[in-house]
């Protein structure tokens, strides 16, 4: 049985309460309905535009007026009109065609409407069957039908169901927009208000009601005229007869305001026979009052108030038409928590007083708990009425949140001990005393890459501890040492009481005793290149970085993992193979093309660096490697045409084809690599290259080997070799074309210089002396042509890489082989040589391919090796032998400071810490190049592979305390000589050390170390050398009385040290005036030694004298021999093997020279990794005079347990050896 109370309103404003009634045309006729919004299932003839539904408007006249279907398909007729939006559809008017010459109408149909759902519903009449509308008996009469009961709709369609001839339609829809309703309090009996009503999303109890009332509604008005639809409003509180608050549904009863009457008659009969106060629909006269207060309608979103808040709410009101002034009730409704049911209501200020509209609350009085507010406005109507509404929401009081407050340090580095993080100023607003002692702590840490895990794996201390911590108490010690420098920890607090639960954060960033970077300083980019050294250095920051620390190097590559679904970081295996450093230098140098790794590849560098204590900081990097330029159609990719030609006649045409890459535009480079090295012959953007070539080698049928590469824009490159024949030119074609080609100002070198075209120029001269060779061109025309090429070219200044490859590999064709140069074209060569070598020390720091400035490198010190070595073979003229001399030596000392020069751009190219030093070779000459820390040069002993000859540096702290300024790395620069060069200077006649130039460099400029504690040593191997006597055939000396026909020999003796035997024996008894001198010819009347007498008592002379040396010598000899076997002691055993130990032979010699022996006590003592021996005496009396005598060796046999207890009375362990300390005694 329904039990309620109405009201009746509108949502829109009061003016709309007095509209006309609900029976207006919707437009059809007066076209506010658009053309396409009317269709129809066939139109006559197919014509739909003539005769379409467009035309189906009532008492349209113009023609054709009206709307006419097809004929043969009057059994499927229907018309649709679409509204555009939901209307109430009261009723409905239709007219046949109007042309009454033609007899076509409707004579019934039946109307379908669109209901909410999407389907399609037919009218109904008052029973609730099926509505069949009567149509019309003629062409132009309109026969308007209402709705029984009226529907919203936005569509309905038209079904002719009967017709006169065919069916001819003009149509009207009669309604008004929706909106008129009553609203509806349902009251349950014997049912409370609890907060589950109040709950939309998570209470079933409420959408079981909900249903139910919805249908009891539908049920009971369904059918009564006027009734359009319901909807629910909302569960709500009402006071029941004993103030209780009773569950009560509002529902939005929409109806035809026509209907109102019959509704409220209606309602009126069933309100009246269960005692409800009636409220009548509001009339034009007089309006219901409004009000509105601002809570949440629903218990999830309800207003939050805290019990240490007074609470005040205001109304909003209108007053509506009615000029009467407002009273205010307020009622309040209180549950302790969501599942239990309100209380009663309990009212705030007296109803027909109260006229403020504002509800004053004390938060601590009421505790926690969830409030039903209603505010309910009173005003009476023209006839004494009372005129009723009202307002509501909900409120959840709660006591406060807890306050949690963290103080401490926000930064802390790690090394200098714990950090205390404090929480005892936390504590409870609700309480009048502020204290902690009630709240209960739990402390989380994690970094702020990572989740807070409340028992997960990844906290302050590494990825094997909990996010929770074990501290419970307002106070946090942060142990800093064990957590990750570089990083910034968030540490979360919870504090918690009764319920309540609050948190804070504090950010603590922990900064390492000293910062690692690392950063690419050759071949970055969003892609590197695999094929090139890459080099990535460490940067240290901090004051420790000066300490002793240590790195270690680890490489990542990703890959697919199947059980993670994904890629994972994978450790690379040998990666010692891939870099040129050491994995515990500072610094990392891939290989590059030496071992590459895989292109298209994700990479993580990790560098771990180990500082005292045990304190590891790590700094990584990312990179992808790139992929070089690839044929799809997996062909050569490039070809030469022709494949057969003539040097210096025959011009090559090498095209590459069908190269693609991601990373445009691709670059070409054409090269060859010569007996002279690199030769880069053409580069450049076109795919095409029309040049000469060089002449092949006969033995190799005279087959040149090009090298086509193909370069993307990153510089990675993919490599073709081609192979084409170039063969000679006879010995005729071959002189005219080297003159054409080198000869004077009008040749084609000359003339290719003037226009600027220096690679061209080159090339030409280059190609030409390869044309000499073999072509039976004798070796002065040869050498004349070289001369010719290195005055030309002596003017070329190379802007590019490619024109130091041409110019490197000309100078060494124009120098290697040649015993004597004159000295204008040395100076050409070495003018030549320092062009090439300024460029190169700019492009060395500055090119990203390193491969290639050393490759390069390697070809500019085989140029300088070449003047070098023609310097110091060149023989020196007669009339100028001073001046000769003079350019020589100059030519000499440039060469090595090119050299030096050469070596300063090279080791630019070097990082810290490769494990290998780069050597350059000649075939005079070689270049030893390291760069090191201090801490590494030190242990490292420079060499070249000779059979030992090389240097060794003092300690670091020796080397370290001369330099006045810091340094984190230091350069070697070693030169070593198969010949000393500077044969001019007396002095070099001494040397008998290959190594002749040692350089310590830092930041490119040399170091001046002098007064060092600890020298540097000199590592000279003893060469076994073996000089066979020439001997020649005989000399003619023509017979003379005068000093005209003197016949000169040249013998050079390379030191003053040296003893020259001279032996020269006259055929036939005939005499011969022999004159000896030194640096000029001698004659008669300038010389130095001379025969005495007859050359036969000369020689025996000197021979005799020889023997004599000779014997005195072995006699010496023998003499010192025999004292020496008394200076070798046998071995003096210390101690016996009695027990577990190390048994070590020792082997002490003395100096050879006056006062290198002793007399004194000699002690050693030897150091483990657990502590030392002790001072052991060596000396031993009875062997006085020959233990530690100058020149003696001194042998000792030493045994040391495992485990032994010396002067101090401690036990020491050797384990491994340390270092060994020998002195006398009294300095222990």
């Amino acid at each position: 049985m329904f039990v309620g109370v109405f009201l009746c309103g509108l949502p829109k404003s009061l003016p709309n309460a007095c509209e006309k009634s609900c029976n207006e045309p919707l437009g059809v006729e007066s076209k506010r309905i658009k053309d396409q919004q009317i269709t129809a299932s066939s139109a006559f003839n197919d014509g739909f535009a003539t005769y379409g539904s467009q035309r189906a408007r009532l008492n349209l006249t113009s023609w054709p007026p009206g709307y006419r279907a097809n004929p043969t398909e009057l059994s499927f007729t229907w018309i649709k009109v679409d509204l555009g939006t939901d209307k109430v559809i009261t009723g409905l008017a239709t007219q046949g065609y109007g042309d009454t010459s033609v007899t076509e109408w409707v004579t019934s149909y039946i109307a379908m409407y669109e209901s909410r759902m999407g389907d399609m519903q037919q009218f109904t009449n008052m029973q609730g069957g099926p509505k069949i509308f009567s149509g019309n008996r003629d062409s132009s009469s309109i026969r308007r039908q209402d709705i029984p009961i009226p529907v919203v709709t936005s569509v309905i369609t038209f079904l002719p169901q009967a017709w006169t001839d065919n069916v001819g339609l003009r149509l009207e829809i009669y309604g008004c927009d929706p909106g008129y309703y009553f609203v509806v309090w349902r009251m349950l009996d014997n049912q409370l208000f609890t907060p589950n009503h109040a709950n939309s999303k998570r209470s079933e109890e409420y959408t079981a009601t909900r249903e139910e009332t919805l249908a009891e509604i539908k049920d009971y008005l369904g059918l009564f005229p006027g009734f359009l639809s319901v909807e629910f409003v909302t569960f709500s509180a009402q006071r029941s007869a004993f103030g209780g608050p009773v569950l009560t549904a509002e529902m939005k009863i929409f109806c035809l305001k026509s209907s109102e009457k019959n509704l409220a008659a209606k309602l009126n009969t069933e309100i009246k026979y269960h005692n409800a106060v009636s409220r009548f629909p509001l009339t034009c006269e007089c309006s219901y009052p409004q009000v509105n207060i601002s809570l949440s309608k629903t218990l999830d979103e309800a207003t939050v108030l805290f019990t240490t808040q007074n609470i005040m709410i205001q109304a909003e009101t209108k007053r509506g038409n009615c000029d009467k002034s407002l009273y205010f009730q307020w009622e309040i409704a209180k549950a302790s928590d969501q599942s239990s049911e309100f209380g009663g209501f309990v009212a705030h200020g007296d109803a027909f007083k109260n006229i403020s509209g504002v509800l004053e609350l004390n938060g601590r009085e009421l505790g926690e708990c969830y409030l039903y507010i209603r505010c309910n406005a009173f005003n009476t109507g023209p006839s004494g009425q009372e005129l009723k509404t009202y307002d509501y929401g909900f409120v959840r009081v709660l006591y406060p949140p807890l306050i949690a407050h963290i103080t401490g340090s926000i930064t802390a580095i790690k090394g200098n001990g714990s950090v205390i993080l404090n929480a005892s100023s936390s504590y409870d607003p609700h309480t009048l005393v502020r204290n902690s002692r009630e709240l209960t702590f739990t402390w989380y840490c994690r970094r702020l890459d990572n989740n807070i895990t409340k028992e997960g794996s990844s906290g302050c201390y590494g990825h094997t501890d909990s996010g929770k911590l074990t501290s419970n108490g307002s106070i946090l010690v942060v142990d800093v040492d064990k957590m990750d420098a570089n990083q910034t920890y968030l540490f979360e607090l919870l504090i918690a009481k009764d319920r309540r639960v609050s948190r804070s954060f504090h950010a603590l960033t922990v900064i390492p005793p000293f910062v690692i970077s690392l950063r690419c300083a050759i071949n970055c980019g969003r892609k590197v290149s695999a094929n090139k050294r890459m080099i990535i250095e460490t940067t240290c920051r901090g004051p420790y970085c000066l300490d002793d620390i240590s790195y270690s190097w680890a490489l990542y590559q990703t890959e697919f993992n199947a059980s993670a679904n994904g890629p994972q970081w994978m450790d690379v295996p040998n990666l010692q193979s891939y870099i040129l450093t050491d994995v515990d230098s500072p610094n990392m140098v891939f290989s590059g093309s030496r071992k590459p790794l895989q292109p298209s590849t994700e990479y993580k560098v990790v560098a771990s660096v180990l500082l005292r204590d045990g304190i590891i900081e790590r700094g990584e990097m990312v990179f992808v490697t790139n992929a070089p330029p690839y044929d799809p159609y997996g062909e050569s990719g490039c070809s030469v045409y022709p494949t057969k030609g003539r040097v210096l006649q025959t011009e090559f045409n090498v095209t590459c084809f069908g190269w693609e890459d991601e990373d445009l535009p691709l670059a070409y480079q054409l090269s060859y690599r010569s007996s002279e090295g690199l030769i880069i012959i053409a580069s450049g953007n076109t795919s095409s290259f029309i040049t000469m070539l060089p002449k092949g080698n006969q033995s190799n049928n005279y087959e040149v080997k090009l090298e086509a590469q193909i370069f993307d824009s990153l510089g990675d490159a993919s490599t073709v070799h081609l192979a084409v024949q170039v063969e000679p030119l006879s010995k005729a074609e071959a002189t005219k074309a080297v003159r054409k080609a080198i000869y004077g100002p009008n040749s084609r070198t000359a003339k290719l210089l003037r226009s600027g075209n220096l690679q061209k120029a080159i090339l030409t001269s280059y190609f030409t002396l390869t044309a000499t060779e073999g072509t039976g061109i004798s070796a002065v025309e040869i050498n004349g042509a070289k001369d010719e090429v290195l005055k030309h070219l002596v003017v070329a200044r190379p802007q590019k890489i490619q024109e130091v490859t041409q110019l490197s590999a000309t100078v060494i064709k124009t120098t290697q082989r040649r015993n004597n140069m004159t000295v204008s074209s040395v100076g050409n060569a070495a003018t030549m040589l320092e062009s090439m070598t300024n460029y190169l020390s700019t492009e060395a720091s500055n090119s990203g391919d390193i491969d290639m400035v050393q490759q390069v490198g390697s070809g500019l010190l085989n140029g300088m090796s070449n003047v070098l070595d023609v310097s110091t073979k060149s023989e020196l003229s007669d009339t100028n032998m001073t001046r000769d001399m003079t350019e020589n030596s100059r030519m000499i000392e440039k060469s090595v400071s090119l050299m030096d020069k050469l070596g300063t751009a090279l080791l630019s190219t070097k990082v810290v810490g490769e494990s290998e030093p780069s050597v350059f070779e000649t075939n005079v000459l070689s270049m030893v190049l390291d760069r090191q820390t201090p801490s590494t040069l030190v242990k490292k002993r420079l060499q070249w592979d000779d059979g030992g000859s090389g240097v060794s540096f003092p300690s670091q702290e020796t080397l370290i305390q001369t330099i006045p300024f810091p340094v984190h790395s230091l350069d070697s620069q070693m030169l070593t000589f198969k010949s000393n060069p500077f044969s001019w200077d007396t002095s070099s006649k001494n040397i008998t050390s290959v190594v002749v130039d040692v350089s310590i460099k830092a930041n490119g400029s040399s170091l001046h170390l002098t007064d060092l504690e600890e020298p540097f040593e000199l590592y000279i191997p003893l060469k076994h050398q073996h000089y066979e006597q020439e001997t020649n055939s005989n000399y003619f000396v023509k017979w003379s009385n005068s000093f005209e026909n003197i016949r000169y020999h040249k013998i050079i003796i390379p030191s003053d040290r040296v003893v020259a035997i001279i032996e020269i024996v006259p055929v036939e008894d005939n005499i011969l005036d022999i004159f000896i001198s030194g640096g000029v010819r001698p004659t008669p009347d300038n010389y130095s030694y001379s025969t005495l007498g007859e050359t036969g008592h000369f020689v025996f002379a000197v021979v005799v004298c020889i023997y004599g040396v000779y014997l005195l010598s072995l006699l010496l000899a023998r003499y010192f021999d025999k004292k020496d076997k008394d200076k070798v002691v046998a071995n003096v055993v210390m101690n016996g093997p009695d027990q577990e130990g190390h048994i070590y032979e020792i082997q002490i010699q003395t100096g050879i020279w006056k006062g290198f022996g002793t007399t004194a006590n000699v002690g050693i003592n030897i150091f483990g990794e657990d502590g030392s021996s002790g001072p052991i005496i060596l000396t031993d009396l009875s062997l006085y005079g020959k233990l530690f005598s100058r020149g003696s060796v001194n042998n000792f046999v030493i045994f040391l347990p495992v485990v032994w207890e010396h002067w101090s009375n401690c036990a020491f362990g050797m384990t491994t050896l340390v270092k060994v300390h020998l002195g006398f005694f009294d300095k222990f």
